[in-house]
């Protein structure tokens, strides 16, 4: 099983212009957004745990915009999609985002066709989630795709751009260099998580480890993995599983909960890879 910890790094940022006598000079106020259901979609994207859902969603998001912008007619789709890309393409230099010559056409080999169909339908050709081969290849359009999803909403919606300070990659390895010495464990203790937990067990249950610890390093721009797992051939699991917890120095790091509790048999190995992953959110005032 595979779980992602977001990391909400949040950027302040207040802006005062004085004159000369050091009197504040007010700007003009400027246009207030307009309010899109493209913004829904790109909310859950930001606040999926799972990142093919994220993606999912973040498409939806482009693909809303697009269909404001553009309105789907009698073309199939990947005809509207070439032709709401070019209006959009007048205005957004998406060739900033898209390598090749032509941006169109890239957008619609790497994410439609690259991404979007094999995420989006069980048939054929598929990215099955989940899938540590396909993880990577998503995460790359992920983060392509929400540059583009920006320029094109702060250009027709208004949408805040992306702006003002944020994590360095040095920060960022610096702030999960602990996550190195970590330790997985797992209870069958069900009560739901909460911000304020300090145990791995608030009800006193028994914890316990996962065997085997490995630290897999970044795996994307400010996304590191690590995974415990247990060999079933030689320590079985006889409790269901609804915590499965990172441990740093002893303490509580992060908490995966299932609800409905995991009942692990008919395998060899149980194996839990965690995600931590930091999405920036910057405020101006």
């Amino acid at each position: 099983m595979a779980e992602i910890h977001p990391f909400y790094f949040t950027v302040y940022t207040k802006l005062t212009v004085r004159d000369k006598n050091g009197n504040v000079k007010h700007s003009t106020p400027e246009k207030e957004p307009l309010w899109h259901e493209s913004y829904r979609y790109y909310r859950f994207s930001q606040i999926s745990k799972d990142l093919f859902e994220a993606y999912r969603n973040l498409y939806l998001a482009l693909e809303s915009l697009l269909n404001y912008i553009c309105p789907k007619q009698q073309e199939n789709e990947r005809e509207w999609l070439k032709n709401a890309l070019s209006q959009v393409n007048l205005k957004v230099d998406l060739g900033k985002h898209l390598n090749g010559s032509c941006p169109i056409e890239e957008f619609i080999r790497t994410q439609y066709l690259g991404v979007r169909v094999k995420l989006f339908h069980a048939k054929s050709n598929i990215i099955l989630p989940h899938d540590e081969l396909s993880m990577r290849d998503v995460d790359e359009a992920y983060k392509q795709l929400i540059l583009i999803w920006h320029d094109v909403a702060l250009e027709y919606i208004n949408a805040p751009g992306i702006q003002g300070g944020g994590l360095t990659e040095a920060g960022f390895r610096r702030m999960v260099s602990p996550f190195k010495n970590f330790q997985l464990v797992y209870t069958d203790d069900d009560k739901p998580f909460s911000r304020d937990d300090t145990e791995a067990s608030p009800s006193g249950r028994i914890v316990y480890p996962f065997n085997y610890n490995e630290y897999l390093g970044e795996i994307g721009k400010f996304e590191i993995a690590y995974s415990g797992s247990i060999n079933l051939n030689k320590d079985k699991i006889t409790i269901p599983v609804y915590r499965i917890c990172t441990m740093i120095e002893q303490k509580l790091a992060a908490v995966s909960f299932i609800s409905d509790g995991l009942i692990v048999e008919d395998v060899d190995i149980f194996e839990s890879i965690q995600h931590f992953r930091v999405i920036s959110r910057v405020k101006n005032n």
